[in-house]
């Protein structure tokens, strides 16, 4: 939990969320930017099936933008969008929830949050009307809860006998619901992370058990030091692709070279002139150490990923100057399993340095 919050504030950010996208358009553009990444406001309002006035779209646009579920997409082209990891997983929760319960209950369930109040009451005690009324949990008058009681009878959620009790549908709906909100808490804590993570299929079940320090304006330097701490531990063997170098990196990974531990590192071509020109001297004993690997990548590394040993899994997320902004860390085994395989793939396209090296670094390992 993040110092300062409760619950509370996370679940009715929840049920806003559940009722926001339930609106409809929302949704719309929402998939249809998930599909299709690269879209301007008129191809957007063009490829919904319903019409949307272009005004409304660029409203929505504006909001998501705040909600961090879209950004615009780096490029030169200006008013191009896509969906972010954020967006991409909270959809990912949405749908779960609409595949449990259908849409005719979540449209129910997101016209008022009292219904889930209520429903969730009755889930778990048997009461009658002045039970619910006098409970303090409900916010709510006598006769509009006796009206929620009504339409959640009619629905089939709730049994009358009395006293009121949650029927088996009911729990369903609870069930669903409160899977789904567990999910946007989780989502919501680590928004500055998934916001900034370039690589849009980290899947919904590798976010569990994950710790996130983001950068803030009094310690911009704070998911460094997360990266700092996880690497001092002890372990036989690290993996990691980074799109950037700096002098905190280098001086923790320093004492590894030549060491026990089994190191595997894959850089971009701008890591790779960066440890040339300033960095020379850790890149060159680095080349001549057997138990490390260095690569370079034929293509543009955006992200941060090191797997130590088969346990723990640090994520790193860079805003446009490669400055770290937040970093994810975790040992789930979907995070790990998704880690290694998005590892193997950057691997794929990598290049041993010592094919890439420059003049003055071939020079530093002669005899």
């Amino acid at each position: 939990m993040i110092p300062g919050t409760t619950n509370e504030p996370k679940r009715i950010e929840a049920w806003e969320t559940l009722s926001y996208l339930t609106q409809g358009n929302p949704l719309l553009i929402l998939i249809s930017l998930r599909q299709n990444p690269v879209q301007n406001k008129t191809n957007l309002t063009k490829r919904i099936e319903k019409e949307i006035d272009p005004s409304t779209v660029a409203e929505i646009i504006n909001e998501q933008q705040k909600r961090a579920l879209i950004r615009d997409r780096p490029s030169p082209a200006k008013n191009q969008y896509e969906t972010t990891l954020f967006g991409n997983l909270v959809l990912e929760a949405y749908s779960n929830l609409l595949s449990k319960v259908g849409w005719k209950a979540i449209k129910y369930i997101s016209k008022s949050q009292t219904t889930l109040t209520i429903l969730k009451y009755l889930d778990s005690n048997l009461s009658t009307l002045s039970d619910l009324t006098e409970d303090g949990s409900i916010c709510a008058s006598r006769s509009t809860i006796s009206n929620h009681l009504s339409n959640l009878e009619e629905l089939g959620w709730v049994n009358r006998k009395p006293p009121y009790e949650c029927s088996s549908a009911g729990s369903t709906i609870i069930d669903a619901y409160s899977e789904y909100a567990n999910h946007i808490e989780r989502l919501t804590e680590r928004r500055p992370f998934l916001r900034h993570f370039d690589m849009p299929d980290l899947p919904l079940e590798a976010i569990p058990g994950t710790e996130m320090t983001a950068a803030s304006v009094g310690d911009s330097d704070a998911p460094t030091q997360a990266f700092v701490d996880t690497i001092e531990g002890d372990f036989n063997h690290i993996r990691g692709a980074t799109p950037t170098i700096n002098k905190q990196y280098v001086r923790e990974f320093r004492p590894l070279l030549g060491s026990d531990c089994r190191v595997e590192l894959i850089g971009d071509r701008s890591v790779l002139s960066e440890a040339n020109t300033t960095y020379m001297s850790a890149f060159a004993k680095g080349l001549v150490t057997p138990t490390t690997t260095l690569l370079v990548s034929d293509e543009p590394i955006t992200v941060g990923i090191a797997i130590f040993d088969h346990e723990t899994v640090w994520l790193g997320a860079y805003g446009k100057s490669r400055r770290d902004r937040a970093v994810l860390t975790g040992s789930n085994n979907a995070l790990f399993k998704w880690a290694s395989d998005a590892y193997e793939e950057i691997c794929e396209n990598a290049t041993p340095s010592s094919k890439v090296i420059t003049k003055s670094v071939a020079d530093m390992l002669k005899p």
